[in-house]
C-alpha cells in the first residue's frame, strides 16, 4: 500500500530551505493497457463461406467509463464479409447496440461503467465465415474515450474462428 504524500521544497527571502510535506491523493495514469482474460470465440456454424453468428466472450482486466467503447476487428488473414444485415447483441445490461463501421470492425459503446474483472459476451450474427482455415486472431480492444484514443485493455490472440474438414 502506498501512503499518499506531497512534498514541498521552498525557500524564504533569507534563502533558508524549508520543507514541508501535506496529505494528498495522487491518482495513477495508466499508460499501458490491460491484457484481456477468458478469451473465446465460437461459431454456430464451422462450415467455410457460410454466413453465421459468431459469440466473443472475455473478462476485462481494467473497467471502462461510460462512453467507452468495445472494438472487435478483423486482422490480416481475416477477410470475412458482413452480409449487409450485420445483427449485434450483447449479454450485458451494460452496452448499447452494436454498430459496423467498415469491413474491419464492430464497434459497441459502453452505455454504464463496467467494473474491472467482469465477463463480457458480444453475439454478432450474419457473419460470413472465412473460405479457407486461418490462425489469424481477430483483435479485441477496449477504449475509455468516445474518440477511441486511450485504450484500455486488448488482446490479439486465441480468437481464432475454427472451419470442418471439407474433405477425408
Amino acid at each position: 500500500m502506498t501512503t499518499p504524500v506531497s512534498i514541498s521544497v521552498v525557500t524564504d527571502t533569507s534563502n533558508t530551505m524549508v520543507i514541508s510535506t501535506h496529505a494528498t491523493t495522487l491518482i495513477p495514469s495508466t499508460t499501458v493497457a490491460g491484457t484481456l482474460t477468458a478469451v473465446s470465440l465460437s461459431q454456430v456454424s464451422n462450415v467455410a463461406n457460410e454466413v453465421t453468428t459468431y459469440t466473443f466472450a472475455f473478462t476485462l482486466a481494467n473497467k471502462i467509463p461510460i462512453n467507452g467503447w468495445i472494438v472487435i476487428e478483423n486482422t490480416p488473414g481475416l477477410t470475412f464479409a458482413f452480409d449487409g444485415t450485420i445483427g449485434c447483441g450483447v449479454a450485458s445490461g451494460s452496452l448499447n447496440a452494436c454498430t459496423f463501421n467498415s469491413v474491419n470492425a464492430v464497434e459497441v459503446q459502453v452505455n454504464t461503467e463496467i467494473a474491472k474483472l467482469v465477463s463480457v459476451t458480444i453475439i454478432i450474427g450474419n457473419y460470413t465465415n472465412p473460405p479457407i482455415p486461418t490462425s489469424a486472431s481477430f483483435t479485441v480492444k477496449t477504449y475509455s474515450d468516445s474518440a477511441k484514443t486511450y485504450l484500455v485493455d486488448s488482446i490479439a490472440a486465441g480468437l481464432v474462428p475454427t472451419l470442418e474438414c471439407d474433405y477425408p
